[in-house]
């Protein structure tokens, strides 16, 4: 009979509702898409004269205008990547590698939320090297004598406390004589290790 209304607001009806559910999740997915992009993108492959991919080359681009340095190095498959770069130009792109002349690009332009290919070509450089020998003789050294010597002299000979005047006597004031151990009269000398017998 009579319908009792609980509250004076309006019902919301349930397509209202859905309705209002896919615009805030449309608005919250276009949102992040309308972000502004403000730069661009540098890549490209090093290569050596043969068209060889070559990794570990420093890349390095310069925004001649204002001085900012970006610097990377080349992938194993000599792929190099430079991300977020100012948008504008003129750059200078140069590619450096040990053993290689540097590589250079200029004039390069970089576009808006895009990625310039600048590829690279290194030559090998040109390794020259000279060594001089300057030879001369050496006052130490006499090619005439061989070996290592010891010399005692008169004076060391004459001053020599010795009961017999020996030659074991005297040859034990040479670092290269030796007496053999196992020799009980200790007359059997080793020279320089060598043995006279």
């Amino acid at each position: 009979m009579f319908k009792r209304r609980l509250s004076n607001r309006p019902a919301i009806s349930s397509s209202v509702i859905r309705s209002l559910f896919f615009v805030t999740l449309a608005v919250l997915f276009v949102l992040p898409a309308m972000a502004q992009v403000t730069t661009g993108n540098l890549a490209g492959t090093v290569t050596d004269a043969t068209g060889a991919a070559l990794p570990g080359v420093t890349v390095e681009a310069v925004h001649t205008p204002t001085g900012t340095h970006y610097t990377t190095v080349s992938e194993a498959s000599g792929r190099y990547f430079i991300a977020n770069a100012r948008v504008g130009g003129p750059y200078k792109v140069t590619g450096n590698l040990e053993g290689f002349k540097p590589s250079e690009a200029s004039n390069v332009t970089v576009n808006l939320a895009t990625t310039t290919e600048v590829p690279l070509k290194m030559q090998l450089s040109a390794v020259t090297e000279s060594i001089t020998v300057t030879a001369r003789p050496d006052d130490i050294i006499n090619p005439n004598r061989t070996g290592s010597t010891s010399t005692v002299s008169t004076e060391q000979i004459q001053a020599l406390p010795t009961v017999n005047r020996s030659l074991q006597d005297f040859a034990r004031t040479n670092p290269y004589f030796t007496v053999d151990a196992r020799d009980d009269s200790q007359t059997t000398l080793n020279v320089a290790g060598r043995n006279n017998r």
